[in-house]
């Protein structure tokens, strides 16, 4: 459906804002507004769609490192002056499956559409008015 290239540079950058966001010290960050679960959420299914849309089978590789991303962060934020909770864990892996499900179906529906096209006047139209336009230009000569 899309790239290698654009659905890796998607994840990378992604996961780069995720990185960036998660692992800023609490002092120097502003809270959003909204819920912190809800931008886990959105954060890491975003991070895991791109790379299903470029080819389906990526789908568990996607899973596994939305859980390894989520579960570094978590053991990180300790450290950094920040509190790692076990729930934005959880978060993190319902965003990356949420990531993971949305990117198999629009496959699957890209998929179905792509063949199960049907021409806006059928096939046949199209057939039959090229072999006319022949005949008459063979005739014609």
């Amino acid at each position: 459906m899309i790239s290698f290239r654009v659905g890796f540079t998607a994840t990378s950058l992604t996961g780069i804002a995720i990185y960036v966001g998660t692992l800023t010290p609490s002092l120097a960050m502003m809270s959003p507004p909204g819920g912190d679960r809800l931008h886990h959420l959105i954060a890491f299914s975003a991070f895991a769609l791109p790379m299903v849309l470029v080819e389906r089978q990526y789908w568990r590789l996607m899973l596994t490192l939305t859980l390894l991303l989520g579960t570094a962060i978590e053991l990180i934020q300790p450290h950094i002056n920040r509190s790692g909770d076990p729930m934005d864990l959880l978060a993190n892996a319902a965003g990356g499956i949420i990531g993971v499900l949305i990117g198999l179906t629009i496959c699957h529906l890209h998929q179905k559409i792509r063949t199960h096209r049907v021409p806006l006047y059928g096939h046949s139209f199209y057939r039959g008015s090229a072999r006319i336009f022949r005949r008459r230009r063979r005739r014609r000569l």
